[in-house]
């Protein structure tokens, strides 16, 4: 009857660690993603994504492959079945800075690729308009000190 309980146990602690495993911190789910993407691991990244995302996914070809280094990964901001965790990384020395969107899916936390991507390409052109910005009030600052100098 010992030997029954002490098996049930390990089941339970089993099923516990598998299931921490399978998504139950959105910060954990993403670390495991990009980690996966890093290792070239397309099987692994698609357990970690919605069913929608999978959908669009596909592999990458050899030549398609990508150097990612320096991963980091933040706290995740939960709002109910929601989550987005700033995320970024180096690909080919250039950093890349993202808010991973997560949602729940049969209980676990799973990427939204989609979503993911949209809020990628959104900070990246937040970031182009505020250089753009910045190179123009550089010009502006440079040109009034040209009119100066003719007096």
């Amino acid at each position: 009857m010992l030997s029954l309980f002490r098996a049930s146990l390990t089941v339970a602690a089993l099923v516990f660690v598998v299931g921490c495993a399978a998504g139950d911190d959105p910060a954990d789910t993403t670390e495991q993603f990009f980690q996966a993407m890093k290792d070239n691991d397309f099987e692994k990244g698609k357990e970690l994504v919605t069913k929608d995302s999978i959908k669009d996914m596909k592999e990458p070809k050899d030549d398609e492959k990508i150097d990612m280094t320096d991963l980091t990964i933040g706290d995740a901001k939960v709002d109910g079945d929601k989550a987005t965790v700033p995320t970024s990384f180096k690909v080919d020395g250039k950093e890349v800075k993202l808010d991973t969107v997560l949602v729940k899916e049969e209980g676990a936390w799973k990427i939204d690729a989609g979503a993911t991507m949209s809020a990628m390409v959104q900070g990246m052109m937040g970031d182009a308009m505020k250089g753009m910005g910045d190179a123009m009030k550089d010009a502006k600052d440079a040109m009034k000190g040209m009119g100066e100098d003719k007096k």
